[in-house]
């Protein structure tokens, strides 16, 4: 009954500490998205002063690929993606079978 109440006690703290880092994730993403906002309103207030946009425009792309990087990674896109090339190239492979066994010539004795 005492390793019971063990191995409830270690599931609460693994569920507490996946939902605190959770939690840290969602909270970095916030930052992020905040961040580049302040920023494309900062750059519109400056419009006039600013020359140079290459460096501005830079930043903007390079902060919103990575939220999209970000973004992907947590909704496993990539491994969705790559599932469906994998069907699609077996798929591919299981036809090009079928049409060698066709063409096949059979055998003299």
């Amino acid at each position: 009954m005492v390793q019971f109440y063990k191995n409830i006690k270690q599931s609460k703290l693994a569920f507490s500490c996946a939902l605190q880092e959770k939690a840290s994730f969602i909270l970095f993403k916030i930052i992020l998205i905040v961040g580049i906002i302040c920023y494309m309103i900062v750059l519109w207030k400056k419009r006039e002063e600013i020359n140079y946009w290459g460096r501005h425009i830079f930043i903007l792309f390079a902060w919103g690929g990575y939220i999209c990087i970000e973004a992907a990674t947590r909704d496993n896109f990539h491994s969705n993606k790559q599932d469906i090339f994998d069907c699609i190239i077996k798929k591919m492979e299981e036809e090009q079978i079928k049409k060698y066994e066709e063409l096949k010539v059979p055998k003299e004795i």
